[in-house]
């Protein structure tokens, strides 16, 4: 028998959140295709420190036309950190189709941020400066991890997972908090709802939080609790189905029908269908009361 000791790839901490995320019941590995390429070992100076984790976080955006197809998770931005939440990687990217929509009030990107001249690059660039920062063994930190990945056409082993870890209390299967939720409930990250409605998601602090979540997690003894989605408000009104045909007068509109101050109405394509432009606004008020005689005077 051999009296060589057997040690692990990873501290211990690190194994664990690997071992919860990829054992995890609804742990889904990220798509292979035919352009999907993955870390490899390189012949860098061993004096090169290499991170033990990276955290990374995507924004998606819609693209397509009728030759190519569409697409509605098409990659527009990747931002990676280390353990101490320092920029490795913060890159813009170049469409590989029309740019339809930005999703601008989810991502914070608009249209000239994209092109070459404000510093994007090729989709083929970023793949590989993102490889460049791992090796087969780098722990891949991230929310809903199989996505970013595959709108990355990338391909990587060890995944810790920060939607896996923390848990929905809930008898429904599928149901992931939002990343500032989690901050909130386990990090005690104080959000109020205007914000978590109206700011939307940078890379770079999402990759940030990411980190900080599953570094948190690594020093438990025990898994944290699930714990239940986040509830409203209770002061918010939410429209719906604003007609396209509104156009720039939505907002103004929308005000003089709901009787309130200045509207943000945010414009959706459709993801199953590309011509159809959907409105969107969510009114927040001071009391829950003010909020229902609003929707008891429209109703």
């Amino acid at each position: 028998a051999s009296n060589k000791e057997q040690t692990l790839a990873w501290p211990m901490s690190w194994t664990w959140l690997l071992s919860r995320t990829q054992q995890h019941p609804e742990f889904r590995a990220p798509t292979i295709a035919s352009g999907t390429r993955w870390a490899e070992e390189t012949d860098k100076p061993e004096d090169v420190q290499q991170p033990l984790a990276v955290a990374i976080a995507t924004s998606l955006v819609y693209v397509g036309d009728l030759a190519s197809g569409y697409d509605s998770r098409h990659l527009a931005r990747v931002a990676a950190v280390d353990e101490k939440g320092e920029i490795l990687l913060d890159l813009h990217v170049k469409p590989r189709s029309k740019l339809l929509d930005c999703r601008t009030h989810i991502t914070g990107i608009k249209e000239e941020a994209l092109r070459e001249s404000f510093g994007a690059v090729t989709f083929e660039e970023v793949q590989q400066k993102l490889l460049e920062l791992l090796r087969p063994r780098t722990i891949l930190v991230g929310h809903r991890l199989s996505s970013d990945l595959e709108a990355l056409q990338l391909f990587h082993g060890p995944l810790v997972d920060v939607a896996l870890l923390f848990a929905v209390d809930t008898r429904k299967k599928y149901q992931y908090h939002p990343l500032r939720y989690i901050g909130e409930q386990v990090l005690l990250i104080a959000t109020k709802p205007e914000e978590v409605e109206f700011q939307p998601q940078d890379a770079v602090d999402s990759a940030r939080l990411a980190m900080r979540l599953a570094l948190h997690e690594s020093t438990q003894s025990v898994p944290t609790p699930a714990f239940p989605p986040r509830e409203g408000s209770g002061r918010e009104l939410v429209v719906r189905h604003i007609p396209a045909s509104w156009g720039k007068e939505a907002a103004l509109r929308l005000s003089k029908v709901l009787g309130v101050g200045e509207v943000q109405v945010r414009w959706i394509l459709n993801d199953l269908d590309p011509s159809d432009w959907r409105g969107e606004a969510v009114i927040f008020f001071s009391h829950s009361d003010q909020r229902d005689d609003v929707f008891k005077a429209v109703k």
